[in-house]
């Protein structure tokens, strides 16, 4: 019989992944910088994670939850900013276990002044799926990644300067 534990921790059981993107911003880059570096800001505006909590410096434990045309589960993680290059570049990786298997995303953040007050966000995002996952709403993930992003930049968008 094979074990489903063994299957989730197996890499060619996984499909991987790109979507890449870029929004304008309405903030000078150093703040657009703050707010993105910021895990607990990323989590607010992120709608499916509902908690963050520090493990070390750079490293979260996030929980929340994945619903996506009739595909649901509840996801427990890490969030990890690294490779930073203030306040130009950054990434930050995510890794997810949840019923279905280990999802992870590791995502190249670019940002660019393109006016005083303005900051063009380019994004990189490389995916890695389980297979299952990939089977089932595949389809799908492009387009949630997409949504996701121009509401989370919207979201910063409306954020007031303090």
């Amino acid at each position: 019989m094979f074990d489903r534990s063994n299957y989730k921790n197996l890499s060619f059981f996984c499909k991987k992944m790109k979507v890449e993107g870029a929004q304008e911003i309405h903030f000078p880059i150093d703040r657009t910088w703050n707010f993105l570096v910021d895990p607990h800001f990323i989590g607010k505006l992120l709608p499916n994670i509902s908690n963050i909590e520090k493990l070390n410096e750079d490293v979260y434990l996030i929980s929340g939850n994945l619903n996506v045309s009739g595909f649901s589960s509840v996801l427990t993680g890490t969030l990890h900013i690294h490779k930073k290059n203030e306040p130009k570049s950054f990434t930050v990786d995510i890794s997810q276990e949840g019923k279905w298997g280990v999802m992870s995303a590791s995502i190249d953040f670019m940002l660019t002044e393109s006016s005083l007050n303005n900051t063009l966000a380019n994004y990189n995002v490389q995916l890695k799926l389980p297979l299952l996952v990939k089977s089932m709403i595949g389809n799908k993930i492009k387009e949630l990644i997409h949504q996701n992003a121009t509401a989370f930049f919207q979201r910063l968008n409306e954020q007031k300067l303090h």
